[in-house]
């Protein structure tokens, strides 16, 4: 994949799309760098999120991990029940 065009569209014509993912939520503090990048204070508080993607088949087929300022964040989930 070379990131010129749609991520999941590479991967649905490898035979990889994702099925299942696991996403985990956590608050930390900024690290000096990560406030730098994100234009706050070190300390600040911080959501980072972190997200295992699977294949039918069970592989892992994407993993990411993101660090979003917490005064700038806001999530609106929809549950099935």
């Amino acid at each position: 994949y070379d990131g010129t065009s749609s991520l999941y569209a590479a991967m649905a014509a490898s035979g990889a799309s994702p099925v299942r993912m696991l996403q985990r939520l956590r608050a930390e503090l900024a690290t000096p760098e990560q406030a730098e990048q994100l234009a706050t204070v070190p300390g600040a508080a911080m959501l980072a999120i972190q997200r295992l993607s699977f294949a039918a088949d069970g592989r892992i087929v994407e993993f990411t991990r993101s660090i979003y300022r917490g005064d700038r964040y806001y999530t609106v989930d929809e549950l099935a029940v």
